[in-house]
């Protein structure tokens, strides 16, 4: 059964909690109860290089529902690494491993004189370890969980911070068919990201738009006083707009600029690009015995070769932003999250909405 368009305000106190419950999972911690209905299924263990992970809930109170709760940053180098690794990728590409061709599609192919759809290098990543677990041969993996799911049930993507970029990317991925998805039974998506850092570029923030908001089935959550959304920086070169265009005649002073800006760009690219692949690197190494643990030819998954960088910075978020309204009483000085914390964004729920 298809799920309810738009912002419902008792689906986003709800899977807010499970996005902070996905958080909490600290051994030897007490979490707090989860919403009335809903039960834990599956936990994954820490997926890939960037320390992921992933929670599936179960709503006894509405047969055939559930979520993929993805967990935020947490205090680990990996998870750390994969926020900063804020390099543009494209959103569609192709590389080999092992002389196996690999593929994978998050956006549309860019029409002629369109700048292409760009992701985040990091979010990227670690999105494709949670949906494959290649470590595991996808036992533990998003897909993995969904293959098991009965027919025409509805799943919830949530996360909050780190996750809510995940889960843009997760339901990004889902969108669009491929041996992996095609396998899965007839599935409904919904998506709710909190405190979302921006997960790619205009472009593939439009193709999401496309495909998910205009459905009303992608809400992203937005308290004004938090900084996390603001980041990663957006920074719009000439290289970004599209052609033809006025503006790509530009020269002289202006020129000069826009050409030490892309010496600068690259010099940063080549940096983090090495730091971030050598932690995937490894990992996606068990790539082609996943292809063949699943018994199908090549041209299916990413791979270990390097992957191509886009010069760009113009960073955008995804998603219809529901806003709430701000109260400095919840900002702490000596707390640079303190605007940024699951227990705010509820309190900004109820007083937003409530």
């Amino acid at each position: 059964m298809p799920f309810a368009p738009g912002f419902i305000l008792s689906e986003a106190q709800a899977l807010l909690t499970l996005a902070g419950l996905s958080e909490d999972t600290v051994p030897g911690t007490s979490p707090p109860p989860p919403p009335a209905g809903w039960a834990l299924s599956f936990q994954s263990p820490e997926l890939g290089p960037f320390d992921n992970l992933f929670q599936l809930w179960r709503n006894g109170a509405v047969p055939g529902q559930y979520a993929v709760a993805i967990r935020g940053t947490v205090e680990e180098t990996g998870s750390i690494i994969e926020d900063l690794a804020s390099l543009m990728i494209p959103a569609s590409f192709q590389v080999t491993v092992d002389s196996l061709t690999i593929s994978f599609q998050f956006a549309a192919e860019p029409q002629t004189g369109v700048k292409p759809a760009g992701l985040h290098l990091g979010f990227t990543l670690g999105a494709l370890f949670l949906l494959l677990d290649p470590d595991h041969l996808g036992v533990n993996g998003i897909l993995a969980q969904l293959a098991a799911l009965p027919p025409n049930s509805e799943v919830y993507i949530v996360g909050h911070s780190q996750g809510a970029a995940l889960a843009a990317l997760v339901t990004s991925y889902l969108r669009y068919p491929n041996y992996l998805t095609d396998a899965l039974p007839p599935l409904s998506y919904k998506t709710y990201a909190f405190a979302q850092p921006k997960p790619g570029n205009d472009h593939y923030s439009w193709d999401y738009e496309q495909a998910v908001v205009s459905q009303g089935l992608g809400l992203r959550i937005t308290n004004p006083l938090d900084w996390v959304p603001q980041v990663p920086f957006t920074i719009e070169f000439l290289q970004d707009i599209n052609t033809p265009n006025p503006l790509s005649t530009v020269t002289g002073f202006s020129g000069a600029i826009a050409g030490t800006v892309a010496t600068a760009i690259q010099a940063a690219v080549a940096f983090e690009e090495s730091q971030a692949l050598t932690w995937a690197t490894g990992s996606f190494r068990n790539l082609p015995a996943l292809v063949e643990a699943k018994g199908k030819p090549a041209g299916l998954l990413p791979g270990a070769a390097p992957l191509s960088i886009l010069a760009s910075f113009n960073f955008m978020p995804a998603g219809a932003e529901i806003a709430l309204v701000a109260n400095t009483a919840y900002t702490d000085p000596n707390d640079e999250f303190s605007q940024h914390h699951v227990a705010t964004y509820q309190a900004l729920l109820t007083q937003t909405f409530g």
